[in-house]
Order: structure tokens, then C-alpha cells, then sequence
């Protein structure tokens, strides 16, 4: 007999299963493994402790006589770098049917905006960061040194070593000017500008020692009768991502005018280019707006507009910083600049209200069409218009990257004739770009402007070190502008301007500012002298006296007949 190893009832030798629980019986073991020995599961290949009956891994019984796992295989390098490469394959898959997915199924009213978007507006919103972070910098220091030469060698003499020098320093709204005037070599006038908290600073050493302090409030409150608290004026801190943000929120609402219902696409359509010439075959575009769509789209900016806080709060530090509410006068008799600003904003909300239908019913009655033209995911073409004899065109050809270039052709016909052309021809090479644009008014003439510049390199002003040339074809001028890094530091900004007019004196004129990124102005040491309390006719003498010096000791030495004129 035998006993079950589940329930422990007695079982005969020969029996398979327990009668009492049904477990399988193992067969009878001739002689347990030897001590030391590793057993293994049969079924799974899991290893056992001594004496186990059932494997703790799958539950199979454990048999007499086990045989010690087969070594573990030596894995297939080539089969691991198959699926490696496999799921590689799988995911570029992925990404390029969610790219075509995103072409192919996105809707043909988004791919007009996303192509606009990405040819003209990203740009546009690119420079206005720009230009806002610019505006927006709390501080700038600088050392400026400007100097000249003409052709002619006398009066070369007299310009040699002498210059007009401004050393600048603005923090906050505090500003430190010193300026000087030399003289082949001489120093003959200097001074220094500061203003800070609404207190206005000069000081000029030639006409004597003081340094006077005047508060603006009260000098212009004098002077006009009104009281302005200069104190409160600060310069707007209006970062560029505050600017786009605000124009993004406009053009969100512009873009609902454009839906599926309005939006035509037509693939493999053969396209001219009448202003590059040739043609292509791509996808075009046809947006053409109801009256309701125009009258919709305005609504929305009206709400947008009357509810508006960024704007709002933008706007307001501009009129305090100008205290600019006489110049709001004619919106409101308000006596703040936010009132002001409030009864402006929402005037113009009622006007847009006012004409919203009348403004869509004109443009569709002028036969308002927006045609896009696109090849290979590039725009082509461009073509805006209103009935026959008004409209916009825009014309591609190329890459900027390839050696041949790009070209770009923006037309604008107004009263069935061109009213202006401007053409582009332009090269970029990671940070260096080359290129020339032409614009031209019909009867007016042209003016062509070519650049080759490197953007990596820049001036304390953000312009990029290169040259730039402004010419008239047909005029005897022409205007060039050179950055580059100066022999003593800073970056020189070179004018010369040729001209072989008979009317002209010189046949160029040679003109270099110097600018440091950093400068060392300082405020006089001298304790301030305050002239508030002065009269207006003492005041008045004030200037006069200083004027009389400057003008005695500085511009008569100057006229002919002095310094060997």
C-alpha cells in the first residue's frame, strides 16, 4: 500500500489516482535521487528541494527519476538583431503613416491654414518676439564713437581724430548719458543727461561745474498748467512671447473663417506661374467665404475684444507710460488713461458690431477668392483677389538651401493695373544667408537692396555682421552698410554713400559708429543744484547763458577762418 500524497488516504500499489480526492499517484520510485544531486520538474524544467512530491511551479507530480536540466541554449545574435531592426521598421512605419495621416486626413480647410501658417505667419510672429524682447530688455549699456571722412583731403584733415562720442547707460528707468565732441584731437564740449525717478540731470563743464537737477512733473505742471505724476511713468515691460501670444489670440479667430464648407481641394492640378514662368502640377486650394462667415468672424472678435485683459493691461502700460490721455480725448471725456482706454476699446466694439454683416456682404459681393497652390508639401503659389481687377499674387520657385536659391514674386494689381512688384532672390547656408529684393512702383521707379550677412555674429543693436547695399537703378546713388567687429573692440556700423550726382559736393560720404556691448557712463560727482525754485525768467537766463556760451566757444570756432578752415 501506499499513501496519497494530497489527503494521505491509503491507495493500492498499482493505483493511479487517489480514490478519496482523485490526485494523481506517482509511480513507484526504485530509489530516491542521490544526496546532492539537483531534481528537476519534468514539465517545466523548475528546480526542486528533496523530498518534493508535487512541483511547487506548475503543480506536476514529481517523478521518480529526474534527469538534470539541459544546459540553457546559446542565444541567436543574428535572430535578436531581425526583431531589433523589425521593430525599428515598425516604428518608422507608424511615424511616416501618422505623417501621411495627418496630410492625407486632415481636413483640406486645416491644411490651408497650416500651410499659411507655416509660409507667413510663423515669420511674422517670429519677428514681433523679436522685436518685443527687444523693447523688453531692462537694461542697455553701450560706448558709441561716431566718426567720418569725405573725399576731400582738406576737409578729411579736419575730420581726422575728431569724433562725436556717447557713452549710454539705461537700467530700469534710470538713464546716464555722457556725451563729448572732439576736435581733431581736442575735446571742446562734453556733458552728461541723466534721469531718474522724474528728476531731469545736465551737466555741461565747459559753461561751469554745477550739475542741475529740475522735476519734470513740476517743470511741465509750470509750463502747461496740468499736473502729470512723471514719478508713476514707467517704460512698458512687454516681454515677446506676451506680443505673440496676444496677435495668435487674433489670428485663432481670424482662422474660423475658413471651414470644410468654403474650402474646395484639388490634387494633380496643373499650374502656371506667369510672373517666374512655368509651371508645376500639385494641390490647389480654393477658399471663398460667405457674407455669414465674414459676419460670424467679426462677431467673434468684437466678443473677443470687449472681453480682452491682456490687451487691456498691454495697452494701459503705453498711455501711463506716455500719459497719453489728452491723446484719447476725442474717444472720452475720462479723466483716467483706463477709462479712456475702456470707452475706446469699446467703441470699437460697436463699430464692429455695427458693420459686421454690411462688411460681409462686400466681400462677397467683390468676388472674394483665396487660391493656394502647393507641390511636394512646398507653396508655389499664392493668389488673392477681388473680382477681376484687384488682387494679391505670390509666386515660389526653389529652395533657399539649394545652390541655384530661391525666388519669390509678390505682385499687387489694384484698378486692373500692377501697382507694385517685389521680387526675391535669396541663399541660406546654416547661419549665412545672401540675397537681394527689387521693389518696384510702376512710374516711381525701383530700389533694390542686397544683403550678405551671418546671423551667429550680431551687434550690440541685433543686426548680424555682413553688408547690406540699398541702390536706385537709374539714380546716381547708392547706399552701403557694413557691420563688422571694430580694431579696438565693439562692432563698427559703416554707412558710405557714392553718388556721382553734378548737384552733389562729395562723391561719397564715409560715416562709422562704433558700439561696445557694455559701457562705463557715470553720474557727475558734483551734489546736485536744484533749479525748481527758480522763476521762469531766471530760468529762462539759465538757458540763455548756456546757449550764449556754446555758442561762442564751440560753434564760431567752427565756422571758416578758424582751426586753418
Amino acid at each position: 500500500m501506499r499513501t496519497c500524497p494530497n489527503c494521505g488516504q491509503s491507495v493500492a500499489d498499482d493505483a493511479m489516482f487517489c480514490g478519496n480526492c482523485g490526485t494523481p499517484i506517482p509511480a513507484a520510485s526504485a530509489a530516491p535521487p542521490a544526496q546532492g544531486t539537483p531534481v528537476f520538474c519534468s514539465n517545466c524544467g523548475e528546480r526542486l528541494a528533496a523530498g518534493t512530491a508535487f512541483c511547487p511551479n506548475c503543480g506536476a507530480p514529481v517523478q521518480s527519476a529526474q534527469a538534470p536540466a539541459p544546459a540553457p541554449k546559446k542565444k541567436n545574435t543574428a535572430l535578436a538583431i531581425g526583431i531589433a531592426a523589425a521593430a525599428v521598421a515598425a516604428v518608422a512605419l507608424v511615424a511616416v503613416v501618422f505623417w501621411l495621416g495627418s496630410r492625407l486626413f486632415t481636413s483640406p480647410s486645416k491644411q490651408f491654414i497650416s500651410y499659411h501658417q507655416a509660409l507667413i505667419i510663423d515669420m511674422l510672429l517670429d519677428g514681433v518676439e523679436d522685436v518685443g524682447d527687444a523693447c523688453a530688455a531692462d537694461s542697455f549699456s553701450s560706448t558709441l564713437t561716431l566718426t567720418g571722412e569725405v573725399d576731400d583731403a582738406q576737409i578729411n584733415g579736419y575730420l581726422r581724430n575728431s569724433s562725436i562720442g556717447l557713452d549710454l547707460g539705461l537700467k530700469g528707468g534710470s538713464l546716464v548719458a555722457n556725451g563729448s565732441l572732439t576736435l581733431m584731437g581736442s575735446e571742446v564740449l562734453s556733458g552728461t543727461v541723466t534721469y531718474d525717478d522724474g528728476v531731469l540731470g545736465f551737466q555741461l563743464p565747459q559753461v561751469d561745474d554745477n550739475y542741475y537737477v529740475i522735476d519734470v512733473g513740476e517743470l511741465m505742471q509750470d509750463m502747461t498748467g496740468r499736473s502729470v505724476d512723471v514719478e508713476n511713468i514707467k517704460r512698458p515691460k512687454i516681454s515677446g512671447k506676451q506680443l505673440r501670444s496676444l496677435v495668435e489670440a487674433y489670428l485663432d479667430i481670424v482662422y474660423t473663417t475658413v471651414n470644410d464648407d468654403n474650402v474646395e481641394m484639388e490634387r494633380n492640378e496643373k499650374v502656371r506661374l506667369p510672373g517666374l514662368g512655368g509651371s508645376f502640377t500639385g494641390t490647389v486650394y480654393t477658399f471663398v467665404p460667405t457674407a455669414g462667415d465674414i459676419e460670424n468672424m467679426i462677431d467673434k472678435l468684437a466678443d473677443h475684444l470687449e472681453k480682452d485683459e491682456e490687451l487691456r493691461g498691454l495697452a494701459l502700460q503705453f498711455l501711463e507710460a506716455a500719459n497719453a490721455v489728452s491723446v484719447l480725448d476725442a474717444y472720452s471725456s475720462s479723466s483716467t488713461p483706463k477709462d479712456a482706454l475702456e470707452d475706446a476699446l469699446l467703441d470699437a466694439v460697436d463699430g464692429l458690431r455695427d458693420h459686421a454683416r454690411e462688411i460681409g456682404r462686400a466681400v462677397e459681393q467683390a468676388d472674394f477668392k483665396w487660391v493656394l497652390a502647393v507641390e511636394d508639401d512646398n507653396v508655389r503659389m499664392i493668389k488673392i483677389t477681388a473680382g477681376s481687377d484687384n488682387g494679391l499674387s505670390y509666386e515660389a520657385d526653389g529652395e533657399s538651401s539649394d545652390a541655384d536659391g530661391r525666388q519669390e514674386m509678390l505682385s499687387v494689381l489694384q484698378y486692373g493695373e500692377q501697382a507694385l512688384l517685389l521680387e526675391r532672390d535669396y541663399t541660406r547656408k546654416g547661419s549665412s544667408s545672401e540675397g537681394a529684393v527689387t521693389v518696384t512702383i510702376p512710374y516711381e521707379g525701383s530700389l533694390t537692396f542686397r544683403y550678405e550677412m551671418d546671423t551667429s555674429k550680431k551687434s550690440v543693436f541685433g543686426i548680424p555682421y555682413g553688408e547690406y547695399t540699398l541702390s536706385m537703378p537709374g539714380e546716381d546713388i547708392r547706399v552701403k552698410l557694413e557691420v563688422a567687429a571694430g580694431q579696438h573692440g565693439g562692432a563698427d556700423h559703416t554707412v558710405t554713400i557714392n553718388t556721382d550726382s553734378y548737384y552733389s559736393d562729395f562723391n561719397y560720404i564715409k560715416v562709422n559708429l562704433n558700439a561696445t556691448d557694455g559701457g562705463s557712463a557715470k553720474k557727475p560727482s558734483q551734489k546736485p543744484t536744484d533749479i525748481n525754485d527758480l522763476s521762469s525768467s531766471e530760468l529762462e537766463d539759465l538757458v540763455y547763458s548756456i546757449v550764449n556760451v556754446i555758442q561762442m566757444e564751440l560753434i564760431s570756432n567752427l565756422l571758416p577762418g578758424y582751426y586753418g578752415w
